[in-house]
């Protein structure tokens, strides 16, 4: 065991002894001013003499380490007291420079015998003026002032913790409140509305009344009077009468008040607003965000182009027609999902070694595809009006089969619910896993001719439409408003779509072979690469990597974000 200094077997030749200046502590303790006899190392007492020889006699302190006052110094300045916290009663007395760790005698025998050591009463000699001494208290105030500023910083966020609470639920009541008067507007205009109904309806109601009263009061003294002249057998007025009578019963004034009554329906009732009963049964009111992403979320890596790095082929020695790749998705684990329309297909390819793990056949065309939560997925079947529910482990599995009305081509999922946009009927369904359809948002089959397929924005829940026919990409609300209309030279026959961190979009631009890039407001528009017939794309974001399908190509292109 290397030493460095005195050997381990070495004893210290003297020992510091305390000040005669000092007085014994524990005789302090009773008013007793008597001068030190010794110090002990263990208690860190000064002691007089008979202290000083019952410290020693004592059980409890017969082993302390006790010094004499032979000289004027500090307290045992050069030796060591600190016990080991292995060997109890043994103070440390080496360092270990290989392992950097302090011990005793016997620690430094059993674990520590051919290490580097340090001798401590050797190596302490002047430390108190040395560079390492300041170097220490120089980090030591700087960890410091690290811990104030942190405790600083607590202590600001503590005030803020129930102010920040507060401020939430005064904004929460603000918003109740503002939907409450909202609400109040629209109930006050449905009743005037419902009021207006009421009286129109009323004054015709009334004059049919009256007009039928009128009319039977003449009826009735008519024939009062036909049976008078009757009677009294004056034939010349009884034509009279008659004649009269036969004009009044072609008067089309009973006719007019039974139209009247029968196009005035006073059977109406309050129609609830489907997308606000669609809101009150979701209980969606809001939610808690970090303060940061109020101005709206950022991409995780900005990026100026996609760079081209890589390709997989994908197709299989058993497939004959060349790729018609019209939907793709990324798993957890990082696998990719591509739907193959032309060879009626699905195959799970791993990226790292490129290779298809899995193939499933299908009966009817696939189009499109969606990851739900678990990595299950969800595939459009539009030939046979069918959306397949699919694990995607050995054999690719279906596990359910939801029947939807009209050819259902795109298809994404959002907070538990899948959105599958069909067409005859033109219109997007919303459902849960289960197949239960909550919503229908029927479309305009003016502005969406073929509409191909659909992403949502996570933090608005607006609904992205891409549309091959008319060019261009449609913002649609929950409730199947169209916010806004993108067109864009560059922008021709459009079909994948996928959604990035800042809401912005990536589409596939078919007759242009390129990728576009759309911000979230509609206003910019920035082409990428050149990809020949782009199909289907889609993005892992963890990765910074773009995965497009193409038509007629057995290459999945990869591209990086940068």
């Amino acid at each position: 065991m290397a030493v460095s200094g005195r050997k381990l077997t070495d004893l210290p030749g003297s020992v510091s002894s305390c000040s005669k200046d000092h007085n014994c502590d524990p005789c302090l303790t009773i008013g007793q001013h008597i001068k030190a006899h010794g110090f002990c190392m263990d208690c860190q007492e000064y002691l007089c003499m008979n202290c000083f020889e019952c410290h020693q006699r004592t059980k409890a302190s017969k082993d302390h380490q006790l010094v004499k006052s032979d000289t004027d110094s500090d307290r045992g300045s050069n030796e060591c007291t600190e016990k080991c916290h292995v060997h109890k009663k043994k103070a440390i007395k080496f360092f270990c420079k290989n392992h950097e760790v302090l011990g005793c005698t016997d620690c430094m025998t059993m674990d520590h015998r051919t290490c580097d050591l340090d001798y401590i009463p050797d190596k302490c000699e002047g430390i108190v003026d040395s560079e390492e001494c300041r170097q220490v208290m120089r980090e030591l105030d700087q960890k410091v002032k690290e811990i104030e500023n942190i405790v600083q910083q607590a202590t600001v966020k503590s005030s803020q913790v129930d102010s920040c609470r507060d401020n939430v639920v005064e904004e929460i009541i603000k918003f109740r409140n503002e939907i409450n008067d909202h609400l109040d507007k629209i109930q006050k205009n449905i009743e005037s509305d419902a009021d207006e109904r009421n009286s129109k309806d009323g004054q015709i109601i009334k004059s049919v009344l009256e007009k039928c009263t009128g009319v039977s009061s003449e009826m009735k003294e008519v024939q009062s009077r036909i049976q008078d002249s009757t009677s009294a057998k004056q034939d010349a007025q009884l034509y009279i009468t008659i004649k009269r009578a036969k004009s009044k019963l072609s008067s089309d004034e009973i006719k007019d008040a039974r139209v009247a009554l029968e196009d005035t329906n006073v059977n109406y009732v309050f129609e609830r607003c489907e997308y606000l009963q669609n809101i009150l049964s979701n209980q969606v009111f809001g939610r808690l965000n970090d303060s940061t992403d109020a101005t709206g979320p950022s991409l995780t890596v900005p990026f100026d182009r996609l760079t081209l790095t890589d390709s997989i082929n994908v197709k299989t020695k058993s497939e004959t027609d060349p790729k018609f790749i019209t939907g793709c998705a990324v798993l957890s684990s990082h696998k990719v999902i591509t739907v193959d329309f032309d060879n009626k297909t699905l195959n799970a390819i791993d990226t790292d070694s490129k290779v298809i793990k899995e193939m499933k056949t299908f009966d009817s065309e696939p189009w499109d595809i969606a990851v739900l939560p678990q990595d299950q997925i969800a595939v459009t079947i539009p030939g046979k009006s069918e959306i397949h529910i699919m694990i995607p482990t050995s054999k690719l599995s279906v596990v359910r089969i939801i029947p939807v009305k009209g050819r259902c081509r795109g298809v994404t999922y959002h907070q538990d619910h899948i959105y599958v946009v069909c067409k005859n009927p033109t219109r997007i369904l919303s459902m849960n896993i289960g197949g239960n359809v909550h919503r229908k948002l029927l479309l305009d089959n003016k502005k969406f001719k073929q509409p191909r397929y659909i992403v949502i924005d996570k933090v608005s829940t607006n609904i992205y439409v891409s549309e091959h026919t008319t060019n261009s990409v449609l913002c649609v609300t929950q409730a199947g408003e169209i916010l806004s209309i993108f067109r864009h030279s560059d922008l021709c026959e459009p079909e994948g779509i996928t959604l990035l961190d800042d809401a912005s979009l990536l589409v596939c631009s078919y007759d242009n072979n390129a990728i576009l890039h759309i911000s979230m407001d509609f206003k910019q528009c920035q082409e990428f690469g050149s990809v020949e017939d782009p199909q289907s794309i889609c993005c892992s974001y963890d990765q910074q990597t773009v995965y497009v399908g193409s038509h007629g190509c057995d290459q999945l292109t990869v591209l990086n974000l940068k």
